[in-house]
């Protein structure tokens, strides 16, 4: 919750009020500027999409009428369209000449549906995309006149909404014709009717839209020639088409509609934009809407930056109390030195000053209690002389050996190897997860000699982690803990297992025996001392809280020991260790 008395919580609100002043002044002023902009805006994107759309009209009809040239051009044609032929087979030729010749110019363009030539004698060449079926009165339609009275220019006949020609063709079509005229003697030998796929030009009609309720469309000054809804085409625009002169485009209102004008070069035709006036106002609607939206989102990431602001001004004083706190409860942790103001940084590293002097003050005690116990056990170890023992049980193996007396050897020599491994230590207290499994297989034979079938051990997945470095003599008191106290108190035969198990971070080595257990609530105060770090009552509960500490001062709080026990049901005894990436090795143990 906010402190209004913080410090923190009154910057915090005078920045948001300031910053909440700015905004609602520059909404104001930028949102009224906006939408006259985007007024104007529309209007010149609507004027130059008509602009545009005409000359991609002009370019397009320029193309058809270079098909309609090539088809009045070819020799072919030209030669064989007005020759009378009284020989039947002859004629058949020539009319498959002139057949072949309207097919090769059909295929040599994607969007043609269909081309028609007409002779003087009445005689019709067709070509086209499917099984045609020819209007027989196709010399009274008006567009055969239109193309029969022109003086060999191509006549754009516009879109229609299915073929003028062929009943078997549904759809719209793009119709537009030329009259044939010989070359040579320039008199009229034959008409042609062209009929194209419209999709280029409703594609362009389609880019002349600036709003989803625009209407645009080719018309000249009776009707319709071209749009997108074909069941307008040849009626009346429904506007008045106004005279262009010296310009290529107009712009103008009329009623509640802009209308932008462009007059195409190519023919009498008009390519035209209808928007109503409420379309505009759409827009403008909606550009005050993101306009609102964004003021908000503005003033949420000034709040955030308020904030950010306030908080930079007071965490390096909260994280130093919070530390402060931590020093109160023993965790001697040193403060992070934020950049600040110059008061808080001197009062930020004279607190890491003390807590540092503080740290070193307690490992130097430390070090005087580790130098004490190094010495005390220096002092027990040169009350006897390990050479004279180890030589010792050597020879006494040698002489069961000679006697043939293998098993007692072999308890011999597993002793005489455990003396050695408990009495080395030349490479200080450190040993690796290996050397302390062969430890533990000695100590199960020679007490496994002591019980007999009482006693057995189990050693599973005892090939992960063999490299890794722990404690010295970390197992064994457990083990040794296992036999005496689980397995020895319970009288009957018993198991004692180690088990290995090694995940991405962690290696976990379970002691488990199935004796005589001990209660949930001297489970639990063991795990307790466990992390207290300090001996309870009893021999067996100073041992592992011993291992255990030495395996918190070498790994850190978060490794160590931690008990699982029920009367009846034997004891676990489990082991967290760090996993450091240690290869499986296999090796023999020596006995």
């Amino acid at each position: 919750m906010f402190n209004f008395r913080s410090f923190g919580t009154r910057l915090f609100l005078l920045f948001s009020a300031c910053s909440l002043c700015l905004l609602i002044v520059f909404s104001l002023t930028y949102s009224k500027r906006l939408t006259e902009q985007t007024n104007s805006m529309l209007g010149d994107a609507a004027f130059k999409n008509v602009s545009q759309a005409r000359e991609h009209v002009e370019l397009l009809l320029k193309g058809y009428d270079s098909l309609s040239r090539s088809i009045v051009t070819n020799t072919d044609i030209q030669r064989l369209l007005d020759k009378k032929e009284s020989n039947s087979a002859v004629r058949a030729i020539n009319d498959r000449t002139i057949t072949n010749a309207i097919g090769s110019i059909y295929y040599s363009w994607d969007d043609v549906l269909g081309i028609h030539l007409f002779s003087l004698d009445s005689r019709l060449y067709s070509y086209g995309s499917s099984t045609q079926v020819i209007d027989p009165d196709y010399a009274s339609q008006s567009w055969f006149e239109q193309i029969k009275k022109s003086n060999g220019e191509t006549i754009w006949i516009g879109m229609r909404q299915n073929s003028v020609i062929d009943r078997n063709e549904k759809g719209p079509v793009f119709v537009f014709g030329r009259k044939l005229t010989d070359l040579h003697k320039s008199h009229s030998i034959g008409m042609v009717l062209i009929e194209i796929k419209p999709a280029a030009l409703q594609r362009i009609l389609s880019n002349m839209n600036v709003t989803d309720h625009t209407t645009s469309f080719l018309a000249d000054a009776k009707q319709i020639m071209a749009h997108l809804d074909v069941a307008l085409l040849q009626t009346e625009p429904g506007i008045t088409l106004p005279l262009i002169e010296n310009e290529t485009s107009n712009r103008f209102i009329a009623a509640d509609e802009q209308i932008v004008v462009s007059k195409l070069s190519a023919n009498s035709w008009f390519a035209v934009s209808v928007t109503p006036i409420s379309d505009l106002t759409v827009e403008v609607n909606t550009i005050q809407r993101l306009m609102t939206g964004l003021t908000i989102g503005l003033l949420i990431v000034s709040l955030i930056f308020a904030l950010f602001v306030s908080v930079t001004f007071t965490a390096p004083l909260k994280q130093l109390m919070r530390h402060m706190r931590l020093v109160g409860q023993g965790k001697f942790e040193e403060a992070p030195l934020r950049k600040s103001f110059k008061e808080t940084e001197l009062l930020t590293e004279g607190f890491n000053q003390m807590v540092r002097r503080i740290n070193e003050l307690i490992e130097r005690n430390n070090q005087v209690s580790e130098s004490e116990k190094i010495a005390q056990l220096n002092a027990l170890q040169s009350q006897v002389n390990p050479h004279f023992l180890y030589n010792t049980l050597d020879m006494v193996y040698w002489m069961l050996d000679e006697k043939e007396n293998e098993y007692l050897g072999n308890v011999v020599l597993a002793l005489s190897s455990i003396f050695r491994y408990s009495c080395d230590w030349t490479n200080g207290s450190s040993a690796t997860l290996g050397e302390e499994m062969e430890q533990i297989k000695r100590y199960a034979l020679i007490s496994q000699a002591r019980f007999g079938d009482k006693l057995k051990f189990e050693f599973i997945g005892e090939e992960y982690g063999l490299d890794l470095t722990l404690p010295k003599m970390t197992l064994q008191p457990i083990v040794e803990n296992a036999v005496i106290h689980g397995i020895g108190k319970a009288g009957g035969a018993g198991v004692v297992s180690i088990t290995v198990v090694r995940t991405e971070q962690l290696l976990t080595i379970t002691i488990g025996d199935n004796g005589i257990g001990i209660s949930p609530d001297k489970a639990a105060i063991m795990n307790e001392t466990f992390e207290r770090a300090v001996p309870s009552s009893g021999s067996s509960g100073v041992g592992l809280a011993n291992v255990h500490r030495r395996l918190a001062y070498r790994f850190g709080t978060a490794y160590g020991l931690s008990i699982q026990s029920a009367y009846g049901q034997g004891t676990q005894i489990i082991i967290s260790l760090p996993f450091q990436g240690a290869q499986s090795v296999h090796r023999e143990v020596p006995l």
